[in-house]
């Protein structure tokens, strides 16, 4: 079985890194115990003394094995949309990148934004 990765960078300029990783540690844990998709932070070498590495705050790394995997992200994050929480989520996957901002999704168009980030996971390897 093929399993496919993406890369979920999860951004918000009104909450602070660490947050934004309090944030980034919880869905990264929901979205293992609801959906069939391998989901995981990173890891990067650290410095001593340093507080992270910004490129990797708010980084999931996805990985599905099933097509379902992918309506059952959708479902976990608009969850964390009507929660009121402001945030950025881009998409990247075989070179291509989507980004869905919270702030500028009403509720009228949370299903129309979603549909597009279903197509996005089902468009084959380019």
């Amino acid at each position: 079985m093929t399993t496919q990765t993406a890369a979920l960078i999860i951004s918000s300029s009104e909450t602070d890194p660490h947050n934004l990783q309090e944030i980034t540690r919880d869905l990264c844990k929901t979205i293992n115990r609801e959906t069939d998709i391998e989901a995981a932070i990173p890891e990067s070498p650290g410095v001593a003394g340093s507080k992270g590495d910004a490129i990797t705050i708010g980084t999931i790394v996805l990985g599905f094995i099933t097509g379902g995997g992918a309506v059952a992200l959708i479902n976990v994050l608009k969850a964390y949309i009507d929660r009121g929480n402001q945030l950025e989520m881009k998409f990247e996957m075989d070179g291509r990148s989507l980004t869905i901002n919270a702030k500028n999704v009403d509720s009228e168009e949370i299903d129309r934004t979603f549909e597009k980030a279903q197509e996005f996971f089902s468009q084959p390897k380019s």
